[in-house]
Protein backbone atom coordinates (compact mmCIF):
# COMPACT_ATOMS: atom_id res chain seq x y z
CA UNK A 1 0.00 0.00 0.00
CA UNK A 2 3.03 2.29 0.89
CA UNK A 3 4.19 1.84 -2.67
CA UNK A 4 0.59 2.40 -4.32
CA UNK A 5 0.38 5.67 -2.26
CA UNK A 6 3.99 7.13 -3.23
CA UNK A 7 3.09 6.77 -6.94
CA UNK A 8 -0.29 8.60 -6.44
CA UNK A 9 1.93 11.54 -4.86
CA UNK A 10 4.49 11.04 -8.05
CA UNK A 11 1.61 11.24 -10.04
CA UNK A 12 -0.15 14.17 -8.37
CA UNK A 13 2.91 16.00 -7.96
CA UNK A 14 3.44 15.74 -11.79
CA UNK A 15 0.08 17.22 -12.70
CA UNK A 16 0.64 20.53 -10.41
CA UNK A 17 4.10 21.02 -12.01
CA UNK A 18 2.75 20.72 -15.43
CA UNK A 19 -0.31 22.72 -13.98
CA UNK A 20 1.57 25.72 -12.90
CA UNK A 21 4.21 25.68 -15.82
CA UNK A 22 1.14 26.10 -18.03
CA UNK A 23 -0.50 28.41 -16.10
CA UNK A 24 3.25 30.30 -15.51
CA UNK A 25 3.36 30.25 -19.48
CA UNK A 26 -0.25 31.45 -20.36
CA UNK A 27 0.54 34.32 -17.60
CA UNK A 28 3.58 35.00 -19.25
CA UNK A 29 2.10 35.35 -22.23
CA UNK A 30 -0.51 37.90 -20.65
CA UNK A 31 1.80 39.91 -19.88
CA UNK A 32 4.20 40.10 -22.49
CA UNK A 33 0.63 41.40 -24.70
CA UNK A 34 -0.10 43.85 -22.23
CA UNK A 35 3.58 44.98 -21.79
CA UNK A 36 3.60 45.30 -25.61
CA UNK A 37 0.51 47.18 -25.95
CA UNK A 38 -0.78 50.51 -25.57
CA UNK A 39 -3.93 51.50 -24.67
CA UNK A 40 -3.62 54.89 -25.53
CA UNK A 41 -1.25 57.04 -28.17
CA UNK A 42 0.82 55.34 -30.73
CA UNK A 43 2.09 53.16 -31.76
CA UNK A 44 -0.50 50.84 -30.66
CA UNK A 45 2.07 48.19 -29.72
CA UNK A 46 5.89 48.82 -28.63
CA UNK A 47 7.39 45.68 -30.74
CA UNK A 48 5.60 45.00 -34.00
CA UNK A 49 2.95 42.36 -34.55
CA UNK A 50 1.80 40.78 -37.44
CA UNK A 51 -1.98 40.06 -38.71
CA UNK A 52 -4.00 38.54 -41.45
CA UNK A 53 -6.33 40.34 -43.26
CA UNK A 54 -8.53 38.95 -45.87
CA UNK A 55 -10.41 41.44 -48.54
CA UNK A 56 -11.74 41.43 -51.68
CA UNK A 57 -9.98 42.17 -54.51
CA UNK A 58 -11.34 44.17 -57.43
CA UNK A 59 -10.82 44.22 -61.05
CA UNK A 60 -10.18 48.37 -61.00
CA UNK A 61 -7.07 47.56 -58.72
CA UNK A 62 -3.81 48.08 -60.01
CA UNK A 63 -1.66 47.56 -57.21
CA UNK A 64 -1.82 44.70 -54.74
CA UNK A 65 -2.94 45.78 -50.74
CA UNK A 66 0.30 45.84 -49.19
CA UNK A 67 1.40 48.43 -51.35
CA UNK A 68 -1.50 50.76 -51.02
CA UNK A 69 -0.68 53.98 -49.21
CA UNK A 70 -3.35 53.69 -46.23
CA UNK A 71 -1.68 49.94 -44.95
CA UNK A 72 2.01 51.43 -45.44
CA UNK A 73 0.93 54.92 -43.60
CA UNK A 74 -0.75 52.74 -40.62
CA UNK A 75 2.02 50.67 -39.86
CA UNK A 76 4.49 53.14 -39.59
CA UNK A 77 1.79 54.48 -36.99
CA UNK A 78 0.90 51.53 -35.22
CA UNK A 79 3.23 48.77 -35.43
CA UNK A 80 1.08 46.22 -37.26
CA UNK A 81 1.80 44.96 -40.32
CA UNK A 82 -0.38 42.79 -41.99
CA UNK A 83 -0.34 39.73 -44.48
CA UNK A 84 -3.33 39.85 -47.17
CA UNK A 85 -5.37 37.26 -48.61
CA UNK A 86 -7.07 39.09 -51.26
CA UNK A 87 -9.62 36.69 -53.13
CA UNK A 88 -11.06 38.06 -56.66
CA UNK A 89 -14.37 40.01 -55.86
CA UNK A 90 -16.09 36.99 -57.97
CA UNK A 91 -15.06 34.54 -55.58
CA UNK A 92 -14.49 36.25 -52.38
CA UNK A 93 -18.04 35.02 -51.10
CA UNK A 94 -16.58 31.34 -51.69
CA UNK A 95 -13.87 31.95 -50.12
CA UNK A 96 -15.33 33.13 -47.07
CA UNK A 97 -17.58 30.57 -46.45
CA UNK A 98 -14.97 27.92 -47.13
CA UNK A 99 -12.32 30.04 -44.60
CA UNK A 100 -15.46 29.63 -41.88
CA UNK A 101 -16.24 26.07 -42.56
CA UNK A 102 -12.50 24.79 -42.78
CA UNK A 103 -12.46 27.08 -39.55
CA UNK A 104 -9.10 28.72 -40.98
CA UNK A 105 -9.49 32.16 -40.50
CA UNK A 106 -7.86 35.05 -41.07
CA UNK A 107 -7.02 37.49 -38.31
CA UNK A 108 -9.40 40.60 -39.93
CA UNK A 109 -11.83 40.62 -42.19
CA UNK A 110 -12.31 43.87 -44.02
CA UNK A 111 -14.61 44.29 -46.84
CA UNK A 112 -16.18 41.19 -47.30
CA UNK A 113 -19.53 42.05 -46.72
CA UNK A 114 -20.55 40.06 -44.30
CA UNK A 115 -24.49 39.48 -44.58
CA UNK A 116 -26.38 39.34 -41.28
CA UNK A 117 -27.05 35.92 -41.77
CA UNK A 118 -23.54 35.19 -41.84
CA UNK A 119 -23.07 37.39 -38.62
CA UNK A 120 -25.72 35.56 -36.76
CA UNK A 121 -24.29 32.20 -37.72
CA UNK A 122 -20.37 32.38 -37.11
CA UNK A 123 -21.19 34.90 -34.00
CA UNK A 124 -23.07 32.25 -32.17
CA UNK A 125 -20.57 29.45 -33.26
CA UNK A 126 -17.69 31.93 -31.43
CA UNK A 127 -15.75 32.29 -35.39
CA UNK A 128 -16.40 35.87 -34.72
CA UNK A 129 -15.66 37.84 -31.32
CA UNK A 130 -18.44 40.59 -29.81
CA UNK A 131 -16.91 43.85 -30.18
CA UNK A 132 -19.05 45.94 -27.74
CA UNK A 133 -16.97 45.35 -24.62
CA UNK A 134 -13.53 45.94 -27.15
CA UNK A 135 -15.06 48.99 -28.75
CA UNK A 136 -16.10 50.55 -25.01
CA UNK A 137 -13.39 50.07 -23.39
CA UNK A 138 -10.62 50.76 -25.98
CA UNK A 139 -12.39 52.40 -29.23
CA UNK A 140 -13.63 56.10 -28.23
CA UNK A 141 -13.59 57.02 -32.19
CA UNK A 142 -16.01 54.41 -32.27
CA UNK A 143 -18.15 55.11 -29.13
CA UNK A 144 -18.63 59.21 -30.49
CA UNK A 145 -20.02 57.84 -33.62
CA UNK A 146 -22.27 55.49 -31.88
CA UNK A 147 -23.89 58.34 -29.68
CA UNK A 148 -23.94 60.95 -32.27
CA UNK A 149 -26.12 57.63 -34.82
CA UNK A 150 -28.01 56.45 -32.93
CA UNK A 151 -29.15 54.31 -36.33
CA UNK A 152 -25.28 53.28 -36.51
CA UNK A 153 -26.05 50.83 -33.13
CA UNK A 154 -29.42 49.67 -33.83
CA UNK A 155 -28.16 48.12 -37.63
CA UNK A 156 -24.86 46.47 -36.20
CA UNK A 157 -26.30 45.11 -32.67
CA UNK A 158 -27.33 41.41 -33.24
CA UNK A 159 -30.56 40.07 -31.97
CA UNK A 160 -28.12 38.10 -29.28
CA UNK A 161 -27.25 41.56 -28.28
CA UNK A 162 -23.66 41.39 -29.58
CA UNK A 163 -21.61 43.70 -32.31
CA UNK A 164 -19.94 41.12 -34.58
CA UNK A 165 -18.81 43.51 -36.98
CA UNK A 166 -18.47 47.39 -37.98
CA UNK A 167 -19.93 49.45 -41.06
CA UNK A 168 -19.38 52.33 -43.11
CA UNK A 169 -21.57 54.94 -42.22
CA UNK A 170 -22.69 57.38 -45.08
CA UNK A 171 -23.79 61.08 -45.08
CA UNK A 172 -27.18 62.55 -45.31
CA UNK A 173 -25.91 63.91 -47.80
CA UNK A 174 -24.57 61.38 -49.76
CA UNK A 175 -26.30 61.30 -52.81
CA UNK A 176 -26.27 57.51 -53.71
CA UNK A 177 -28.34 56.86 -50.35
CA UNK A 178 -31.13 58.88 -52.06
CA UNK A 179 -33.08 56.47 -55.18
CA UNK A 180 -34.29 59.36 -58.07
CA UNK A 181 -35.28 59.04 -61.85
CA UNK A 182 -33.43 61.19 -63.94
CA UNK A 183 -35.50 63.18 -66.76
CA UNK A 184 -34.73 64.39 -70.03
CA UNK A 185 -34.93 68.40 -69.33
CA UNK A 186 -33.98 68.94 -73.49
CA UNK A 187 -36.63 67.18 -74.33
CA UNK A 188 -39.25 68.92 -71.92
CA UNK A 189 -37.71 72.11 -73.35
CA UNK A 190 -38.29 71.20 -76.97
CA UNK A 191 -41.43 70.09 -76.26
CA UNK A 192 -42.98 73.08 -74.18
CA UNK A 193 -43.71 71.06 -71.04
CA UNK A 194 -43.95 71.71 -67.53
CA UNK A 195 -42.17 69.02 -64.59
CA UNK A 196 -44.53 66.45 -63.99
CA UNK A 197 -45.79 66.54 -60.84
CA UNK A 198 -48.25 64.27 -60.46
CA UNK A 199 -48.55 60.58 -61.87
CA UNK A 200 -51.00 61.71 -64.49
CA UNK A 201 -48.72 64.41 -66.03
CA UNK A 202 -46.25 61.82 -65.66
CA UNK A 203 -47.58 60.01 -68.15
CA UNK A 204 -48.67 62.82 -70.42
CA UNK A 205 -44.84 63.83 -70.56
CA UNK A 206 -44.11 60.13 -71.33
CA UNK A 207 -46.68 59.97 -73.75
CA UNK A 208 -45.31 63.64 -75.80
CA UNK A 209 -41.61 62.18 -75.72
CA UNK A 210 -42.89 59.12 -77.53
CA UNK A 211 -45.06 61.22 -80.07
CA UNK A 212 -43.33 64.78 -80.76
CA UNK A 213 -39.89 64.01 -81.69
CA UNK A 214 -38.57 66.11 -78.51
CA UNK A 215 -34.66 64.65 -80.01
CA UNK A 216 -35.76 66.40 -83.35
CA UNK A 217 -34.01 63.79 -85.88
CA UNK A 218 -37.56 63.18 -87.51
CA UNK A 219 -37.44 59.60 -86.39
CA UNK A 220 -39.59 58.10 -83.88
CA UNK A 221 -36.94 56.56 -81.87
CA UNK A 222 -37.35 58.00 -78.68
CA UNK A 223 -38.05 55.40 -75.33
CA UNK A 224 -40.07 57.40 -73.27
CA UNK A 225 -38.89 55.72 -70.11
CA UNK A 226 -36.18 52.95 -69.62
CA UNK A 227 -35.25 50.21 -67.27
CA UNK A 228 -32.99 46.96 -66.83
CA UNK A 229 -32.77 44.09 -64.55
CA UNK A 230 -29.80 46.23 -63.11
CA UNK A 231 -31.40 49.62 -62.47
CA UNK A 232 -35.42 49.31 -61.77
CA UNK A 233 -37.50 52.25 -61.80
CA UNK A 234 -39.93 50.63 -60.52
CA UNK A 235 -38.33 50.94 -57.24
CA UNK A 236 -38.92 54.84 -57.54
CA UNK A 237 -42.11 54.86 -58.88
CA UNK A 238 -43.42 52.62 -56.21
CA UNK A 239 -42.98 55.50 -53.89
CA UNK A 240 -45.94 57.44 -55.73
CA UNK A 241 -48.35 54.87 -54.63
CA UNK A 242 -47.12 55.25 -50.99
CA UNK A 243 -44.52 53.02 -50.09
CA UNK A 244 -40.51 53.23 -49.86
CA UNK A 245 -40.11 49.39 -50.90
CA UNK A 246 -41.85 45.98 -50.79
CA UNK A 247 -41.16 46.23 -46.66
CA UNK A 248 -42.41 49.93 -45.73
CA UNK A 249 -41.94 51.85 -42.24
CA UNK A 250 -43.32 54.84 -42.71
CA UNK A 251 -46.21 54.38 -40.78
CA UNK A 252 -44.36 53.16 -37.99
CA UNK A 253 -45.09 49.73 -38.44
CA UNK A 254 -44.49 47.17 -41.43
CA UNK A 255 -46.33 47.02 -44.43
CA UNK A 256 -45.92 44.68 -47.25
CA UNK A 257 -47.13 46.45 -50.40
CA UNK A 258 -47.38 43.55 -52.57
CA UNK A 259 -50.23 42.32 -50.72
CA UNK A 260 -51.77 45.88 -50.53
CA UNK A 261 -54.31 47.76 -53.00
CA UNK A 262 -52.34 50.46 -53.58
CA UNK A 263 -49.57 47.69 -55.04
CA UNK A 264 -52.55 47.11 -57.00
CA UNK A 265 -53.09 50.30 -58.54
CA UNK A 266 -49.53 50.77 -59.14
CA UNK A 267 -49.05 47.76 -61.26
CA UNK A 268 -52.18 48.98 -63.06
CA UNK A 269 -50.73 52.29 -63.62
CA UNK A 270 -47.54 50.74 -64.88
CA UNK A 271 -49.12 48.27 -66.81
CA UNK A 272 -50.33 50.99 -69.05
CA UNK A 273 -47.33 52.72 -69.46
CA UNK A 274 -46.21 49.40 -70.95
CA UNK A 275 -49.01 48.87 -73.12
CA UNK A 276 -48.71 52.20 -74.49
CA UNK A 277 -44.83 51.93 -74.87
CA UNK A 278 -44.07 54.28 -72.91
CA UNK A 279 -42.23 51.90 -70.85
CA UNK A 280 -39.86 50.28 -72.64
CA UNK A 281 -40.55 46.79 -73.98
CA UNK A 282 -37.17 45.40 -73.02
CA UNK A 283 -36.60 46.54 -69.23
CA UNK A 284 -37.38 43.28 -68.12
CA UNK A 285 -34.50 41.04 -70.18
CA UNK A 286 -31.90 44.61 -71.05
CA UNK A 287 -28.67 44.38 -69.08
CA UNK A 288 -27.53 47.85 -67.64
CA UNK A 289 -24.77 48.51 -70.80
CA UNK A 290 -27.87 47.74 -73.16
CA UNK A 291 -29.87 50.98 -71.74
CA UNK A 292 -26.60 52.90 -71.38
CA UNK A 293 -26.17 52.34 -75.29
CA UNK A 294 -29.89 53.74 -76.13
CA UNK A 295 -28.90 56.53 -73.82
CA UNK A 296 -25.41 57.17 -75.80
CA UNK A 297 -27.73 57.55 -78.81
CA UNK A 298 -29.89 60.27 -77.10
CA UNK A 299 -32.84 58.13 -76.94
CA UNK A 300 -33.97 58.49 -73.25
CA UNK A 301 -36.37 60.07 -71.69
CA UNK A 302 -36.53 58.92 -68.03
CA UNK A 303 -34.40 56.32 -66.92
CA UNK A 304 -32.78 55.21 -62.82
CA UNK A 305 -29.07 55.56 -61.74
CA UNK A 306 -26.69 57.40 -59.95
CA UNK A 307 -26.17 59.51 -61.94
CA UNK A 308 -26.49 60.84 -65.65
CA UNK A 309 -23.59 60.34 -67.04
CA UNK A 310 -23.37 57.16 -66.18
CA UNK A 311 -26.34 55.82 -68.74
CA UNK A 312 -26.09 58.72 -71.22
CA UNK A 313 -22.36 59.80 -70.82
CA UNK A 314 -20.77 62.82 -70.04
CA UNK A 315 -21.62 65.37 -72.93
CA UNK A 316 -25.27 64.94 -72.03
CA UNK A 317 -24.84 64.86 -67.98
CA UNK A 318 -26.72 67.88 -67.66
CA UNK A 319 -29.42 67.57 -69.89
CA UNK A 320 -31.15 65.62 -67.62
CA UNK A 321 -32.47 66.98 -64.03
CA UNK A 322 -33.68 64.77 -60.99
CA UNK A 323 -37.82 64.29 -61.19
CA UNK A 324 -39.22 65.18 -58.10
CA UNK A 325 -41.35 62.64 -56.33
CA UNK A 326 -44.12 62.42 -57.79
CA UNK A 327 -48.22 62.61 -56.20
CA UNK A 328 -50.85 60.02 -57.06
CA UNK A 329 -54.49 59.75 -55.48
CA UNK A 330 -52.86 57.24 -53.29
CA UNK A 331 -49.97 59.49 -52.51
CA UNK A 332 -50.96 62.89 -51.65
CA UNK A 333 -47.51 64.19 -50.65
CA UNK A 334 -44.35 63.69 -52.05
CA UNK A 335 -42.23 60.85 -50.98
CA UNK A 336 -38.80 59.72 -52.21
CA UNK A 337 -36.85 56.34 -50.52
CA UNK A 338 -33.75 56.83 -48.71
CA UNK A 339 -31.69 53.75 -48.31
CA UNK A 340 -30.07 53.10 -44.69
CA UNK A 341 -27.22 55.18 -44.57
CA UNK A 342 -25.32 52.25 -42.34
CA UNK A 343 -23.35 49.43 -44.36
CA UNK A 344 -22.98 46.86 -42.18
CA UNK A 345 -20.69 43.89 -42.66
CA UNK A 346 -17.56 45.93 -43.01
CA UNK A 347 -15.25 44.95 -40.83
CA UNK A 348 -14.52 42.20 -38.52
CA UNK A 349 -12.17 40.30 -35.91
CA UNK A 350 -12.43 36.69 -35.88
CA UNK A 351 -11.71 34.01 -32.78
CA UNK A 352 -8.28 33.19 -34.60
CA UNK A 353 -6.95 36.94 -33.52
CA UNK A 354 -4.48 37.36 -30.51
CA UNK A 355 -4.51 40.60 -30.33
CA UNK A 356 -8.24 42.08 -30.47
CA UNK A 357 -7.31 45.27 -28.28
CA UNK A 358 -4.84 46.63 -30.98
CA UNK A 359 -7.10 45.49 -33.66
CA UNK A 360 -10.14 47.21 -32.71
CA UNK A 361 -7.62 50.48 -31.86
CA UNK A 362 -6.30 50.07 -35.56
CA UNK A 363 -9.74 50.28 -37.23
CA UNK A 364 -10.77 52.69 -34.17
CA UNK A 365 -8.50 55.31 -36.00
CA UNK A 366 -10.10 55.23 -39.39
CA UNK A 367 -13.13 56.80 -37.26
CA UNK A 368 -11.77 59.75 -36.70
CA UNK A 369 -11.85 62.69 -39.36
CA UNK A 370 -7.96 62.55 -39.21
CA UNK A 371 -8.31 58.67 -40.29
CA UNK A 372 -11.04 58.85 -42.44
CA UNK A 373 -8.98 61.26 -44.44
CA UNK A 374 -6.31 59.09 -44.66
CA UNK A 375 -8.57 56.58 -45.87
CA UNK A 376 -9.71 58.32 -48.08
CA UNK A 377 -7.47 60.87 -50.10
CA UNK A 378 -4.09 59.26 -48.46
CA UNK A 379 -1.20 61.29 -47.32
CA UNK A 380 -1.39 65.24 -47.72
CA UNK A 381 1.11 66.64 -49.81
CA UNK A 382 1.45 63.43 -51.60
CA UNK A 383 -2.20 62.65 -52.73
CA UNK A 384 -4.05 65.07 -52.02
CA UNK A 385 -4.30 68.96 -51.14
CA UNK A 386 -6.64 70.81 -48.98
CA UNK A 387 -8.19 73.92 -50.35
CA UNK A 388 -9.37 76.78 -49.01
CA UNK A 389 -8.16 76.75 -45.62
CA UNK A 390 -9.14 73.02 -45.24
CA UNK A 391 -12.69 73.77 -46.08
CA UNK A 392 -12.29 71.05 -48.99
CA UNK A 393 -9.17 68.49 -50.57
CA UNK A 394 -9.02 67.09 -53.74
CA UNK A 395 -6.53 64.88 -55.46
CA UNK A 396 -2.99 65.01 -56.83
CA UNK A 397 -3.76 62.94 -59.40
CA UNK A 398 -1.05 63.09 -61.99
CA UNK A 399 -1.68 64.09 -65.76
CA UNK A 400 -2.77 61.41 -67.88
CA UNK A 401 -3.81 58.67 -65.03
CA UNK A 402 -7.18 58.24 -64.52
CA UNK A 403 -8.58 58.75 -61.06
CA UNK A 404 -9.89 55.77 -60.25
CA UNK A 405 -6.33 54.77 -61.16
CA UNK A 406 -4.36 56.96 -58.54
CA UNK A 407 -7.16 56.12 -56.11
CA UNK A 408 -6.16 52.28 -56.06
CA UNK A 409 -3.09 52.88 -55.05
CA UNK A 410 -4.16 55.10 -51.52
CA UNK A 411 -6.98 52.32 -50.55
CA UNK A 412 -9.29 48.93 -52.11
CA UNK A 413 -11.30 50.17 -54.61
CA UNK A 414 -14.99 48.83 -55.06
CA UNK A 415 -14.75 47.64 -51.18
CA UNK A 416 -16.93 48.79 -48.30
CA UNK A 417 -14.47 51.01 -46.24
CA UNK A 418 -14.67 51.24 -42.17
CA UNK A 419 -15.01 54.84 -41.59
CA UNK A 420 -17.36 57.52 -41.50
CA UNK A 421 -18.31 59.72 -44.56
CA UNK A 422 -19.79 62.86 -42.86
CA UNK A 423 -16.14 64.58 -43.14
CA UNK A 424 -15.31 63.37 -46.24
CA UNK A 425 -18.51 64.36 -47.74
CA UNK A 426 -17.73 68.28 -46.31
CA UNK A 427 -14.35 68.39 -48.49
CA UNK A 428 -15.57 67.02 -50.84
CA UNK A 429 -18.71 69.53 -51.27
CA UNK A 430 -16.73 72.30 -51.00
CA UNK A 431 -16.24 73.94 -54.56
CA UNK A 432 -17.65 70.88 -56.08
CA UNK A 433 -18.43 72.50 -59.35
CA UNK A 434 -14.84 73.30 -60.11
CA UNK A 435 -13.72 69.79 -58.72
CA UNK A 436 -15.80 67.61 -59.51
CA UNK A 437 -18.36 69.01 -61.92
CA UNK A 438 -20.34 65.81 -62.57
CA UNK A 439 -21.05 64.49 -58.93
CA UNK A 440 -21.48 68.65 -58.24
CA UNK A 441 -24.73 68.52 -60.56
CA UNK A 442 -26.20 65.22 -58.64
CA UNK A 443 -25.74 66.27 -55.44
CA UNK A 444 -27.46 69.67 -56.66
CA UNK A 445 -30.57 67.58 -57.72
CA UNK A 446 -30.53 65.63 -54.86
CA UNK A 447 -30.98 68.15 -52.52
CA UNK A 448 -32.92 70.45 -54.29
CA UNK A 449 -35.43 67.62 -55.49
CA UNK A 450 -35.14 64.22 -53.83
CA UNK A 451 -33.64 65.04 -50.02
CA UNK A 452 -36.46 67.43 -48.78
CA UNK A 453 -38.96 64.47 -49.70
CA UNK A 454 -36.92 61.04 -48.11
CA UNK A 455 -38.30 58.77 -46.22
CA UNK A 456 -35.89 55.56 -44.66
CA UNK A 457 -36.63 52.54 -46.00
CA UNK A 458 -36.86 49.73 -44.12
CA UNK A 459 -33.74 49.43 -42.00
CA UNK A 460 -30.96 47.04 -41.46
CA UNK A 461 -32.64 44.28 -38.96
CA UNK A 462 -31.25 41.58 -37.24
CA UNK A 463 -33.03 37.91 -36.80
CA UNK A 464 -32.81 35.41 -34.34
CA UNK A 465 -31.59 32.11 -34.84
CA UNK A 466 -35.26 30.86 -34.85
CA UNK A 467 -36.89 33.86 -37.45
CA UNK A 468 -33.49 32.83 -39.80
CA UNK A 469 -34.40 28.93 -40.33
CA UNK A 470 -38.10 30.91 -40.76
CA UNK A 471 -36.78 32.64 -43.45
CA UNK A 472 -35.09 30.23 -45.13
CA UNK A 473 -37.87 28.28 -45.73
CA UNK A 474 -40.03 31.22 -47.17
CA UNK A 475 -38.08 34.10 -47.93
CA UNK A 476 -36.83 33.04 -51.45
CA UNK A 477 -39.70 31.54 -52.85
CA UNK A 478 -41.82 34.86 -51.64
CA UNK A 479 -39.52 37.15 -53.12
CA UNK A 480 -38.88 35.24 -56.25
CA UNK A 481 -42.32 34.92 -56.87
CA UNK A 482 -43.25 38.61 -56.41
CA UNK A 483 -40.81 39.95 -58.80
CA UNK A 484 -41.98 37.06 -60.91
CA UNK A 485 -45.61 37.81 -60.97
CA UNK A 486 -44.96 42.10 -60.97
CA UNK A 487 -43.05 41.52 -64.99
CA UNK A 488 -45.72 38.80 -65.77
CA UNK A 489 -48.88 41.93 -64.64
CA UNK A 490 -46.74 44.39 -66.09
CA UNK A 491 -46.30 43.05 -69.03
CA UNK A 492 -50.32 42.06 -69.34
CA UNK A 493 -49.28 38.34 -69.81
CA UNK A 494 -51.14 38.08 -66.00
CA UNK A 495 -54.11 39.88 -65.60
CA UNK A 496 -54.14 42.24 -62.72
CA UNK A 497 -58.27 42.05 -62.36
CA UNK A 498 -58.78 38.36 -62.96
CA UNK A 499 -55.56 36.89 -61.48
CA UNK A 500 -54.98 39.15 -58.45
CA UNK A 501 -57.27 37.04 -56.12
CA UNK A 502 -55.26 33.88 -57.83
CA UNK A 503 -51.75 35.96 -56.72
CA UNK A 504 -53.06 36.82 -53.00
CA UNK A 505 -54.03 33.12 -52.43
CA UNK A 506 -50.70 31.74 -53.35
CA UNK A 507 -48.90 34.33 -51.55
CA UNK A 508 -50.71 33.25 -48.64
CA UNK A 509 -50.30 29.53 -49.40
CA UNK A 510 -46.50 30.23 -49.64
CA UNK A 511 -46.83 31.83 -45.68
CA UNK A 512 -46.11 35.01 -46.66
CA UNK A 513 -48.02 36.48 -43.17
CA UNK A 514 -45.29 34.40 -41.05
CA UNK A 515 -42.77 36.56 -42.99
CA UNK A 516 -44.10 39.60 -42.81
CA UNK A 517 -44.25 38.97 -38.52
CA UNK A 518 -40.62 37.68 -38.95
CA UNK A 519 -39.88 41.29 -40.22
CA UNK A 520 -41.93 42.70 -37.91
CA UNK A 521 -40.39 40.95 -34.95
CA UNK A 522 -37.12 42.08 -36.10
CA UNK A 523 -38.41 45.72 -36.72
CA UNK A 524 -39.46 46.09 -33.32
CA UNK A 525 -36.38 44.88 -31.76
CA UNK A 526 -34.58 46.97 -33.82
CA UNK A 527 -36.52 50.67 -32.82
CA UNK A 528 -35.57 49.62 -29.01
CA UNK A 529 -32.33 49.21 -29.14
CA UNK A 530 -30.33 52.21 -27.30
Amino acid sequence: MKRVHLFLVFIISIFIVVGCTDSEEEEVSLKSNTDNFNKEGDPIVNDEIQLTMMGPSSPLQTVPWNEMKVFQVMKEKTNIDFEFNNPSAESAEEKLNLAFASNELPDILLGMGLTIEQEAEFGSEGQLIPLEDLIDEYAPNIQKVLEEKPEMLKSITAADGHIYSLPFVDSELGFLSYQKLWINQTWLDNLGLDMPETVDEFYSVLKAFKEEDPNGNGEADEIPMAGSQDANVLSVLLGSFGFTDYLDVTTGSVRFAPIEEEYKAYLTYMNKLYEEGLYDSESFVQDKQQVNAKGANEQLGVFYDGGPFLTVGVDQNEDYVALSPLTSEFQSEKMAARTPLVNTGVFAITSENEYPEATIRWVDYLYSDEGSVLYNFGVEGEDFEYIDDKQGARYLTPEGMERNEFVSKIKPLGVAEPRIHDYIQELSLHKQEETDPQDAHIMQQTLEHIKPFAQPTFPIVHFTEDELQTLKSVRTDIEDYIEQAEAQFITGRTSIESDWDDYLNTLEAMNVEEYIQVNSAAYERWKEVE
